[in-house]
């Protein structure tokens, strides 16, 4: 029995020793969120549930975390995987699938895919095609706001992390008239970002690039986990994704309430990653958003822990694996809808959802970062998921 209470002790002290060594310099914000309420159901009319799912490139042990993506034409789309390789793939209407490397977003070394290479081997995450050239695409990555030219895969550099301080740029929105936005999630590198997760403190910034003076400027310094951004269908405001309040938030950009941000969502239930515009069948306008980890009864993570400030400490003091691993994999995108009467306020108009229990081969639609409908497929990204995931959308 005392070895037993020995062991425990040792054990103790290790856990102890490693929380105080490793926890971080943040100061989190107490969160109360909205009581947890049941998920909607399979077989509720206004749900789609995942299942049939096609997993592209699942043979590929070099093919991970497409978290976002464009479409080139009908048979092509571009992605960013977490090696830093920016990927061309074909042959999706008239097969076969394949993909093909356009560029790098930094320099290949031993080990690239690993999460601790990526401020060397680069790191693509939000993209968009830029509307005065769609040869063009414009990404966000820990080398900066990047022009990548689809042909040659030549990149150039419009704002750089030395000068601007970029150390977590996530998402981009490109304008008609080629101004860039972004999001900067926060003050610390990827590897660390569950860091600013678990902080949820005010650091998160919306940048702007503006086309004709190539100046930068910060339009808002004060938000909290910024994370996917898209233009508004009206062009008038950002809709930009909280990651860490679960919720979805606009930046005007005219009228009355330029440069304020006001809610456009709230209570969702799970974390918010990209939200891109969407044109639904019968011609309405709507908005997909990636839902990450989940925030439904019984239990979530940030329920639980979110009102206290040192418990936050010490589990942000885990590595990101391991953090992640704490949180159930879950795969869901909601189809977003303006208020018929106020644009300005958003509803749930349908669910499609991955409820883990028909998974094939292991695999299963999870940490949903982005989606987009494309020739009757609904196509969902991942920033760490092993594969392309696309369901035939009746």
């Amino acid at each position: 029995m005392h070895w037993i209470l020995n062991v425990l002790a040792v054990f103790l002290s290790v856990v102890v020793g490693f929380v105080i060594t490793n926890i971080p310099d943040i100061d989190p914000h107490p969160m109360v969120h909205q009581p947890l309420r049941p998920l909607p159901q399979r077989g509720d009319a206004h749900v789609t549930a995942l299942d049939n799912v096609e997993y592209l490139f699942a043979d590929d042990n070099s093919f991970v975390g497409p978290e976002s993506f464009v479409f080139v034409d009908d048979d092509t789309a571009v992605t960013g995987i977490n090696d830093g390789r920016i990927v061309k793939i074909t042959g999706l209407v008239k097969g076969p699938i394949r993909y093909n490397e356009v560029t790098r977003t930094g320099e290949y070394v031993e080990g690239c895919g690993d999460i601790d290479k990526e401020l060397v081997c680069g790191r693509p995450l939000g993209m968009k095609l830029y509307p005065l050239d769609t040869n063009k695409l414009i990404v966000a990555d820990n080398h900066g706001i990047l022009m990548v030219d689809l042909t040659s895969g030549a990149v150039d550099v419009l704002a750089s992390p030395q000068d601007h301080n970029l150390t977590l740029p996530n998402d981009i929105e490109v304008a008609d008239n080629g101004d860039i936005y972004w999001t900067h999630s926060g003050p610390t590198y990827r590897h660390t970002i569950h860091h600013v997760i678990m902080a949820c403190a005010p650091s998160g910034k919306l940048f702007k690039y503006n086309r004709d003076s190539q100046k930068v400027e910060v339009l808002k310094d004060d938000l909290r986990f910024p994370n996917g951004i898209t233009m508004s269908h009206d062009g008038k405001r950002l809709l930009i994704a909280s990651c860490c309040t679960a919720s979805v938030n606009q930046f005007y950009l005219e009228g009355p309430k330029m440069g304020t941000v006001e809610p456009f969502i709230t209570d969702l239930q799970g974390t918010p990653d990209n939200i891109r515009r969407n044109v639904r069948a019968d011609g309405k306008v709507s908005y997909f958003v990636g839902l990450g980890s989940k925030r439904s009864a019984p239990f979530a993570l940030e329920n639980l822990v979110g009102p206290y400030p040192f418990i936050k400490r010490v589990i942000a003091s885990l590595p990101l694996n391991t953090f992640s691993s704490l949180v159930p994999k879950f795969g869901q995108v909601l189809d977003l809808r303006e208020d018929d009467r106020d644009p300005t306020k958003g509803t749930i108009g349908h669910y499609y959802i991955d409820y883990q229990d028909r998974k094939v081969d292991g695999k299963s639609v999870y940490w949903a970062s982005e989606a987009e409908i494309h020739n009757g497929y609904l196509y969902i990204g991942s920033w760490c998921a092993p594969y392309l995931s696309r369901v035939k959308i009746e």
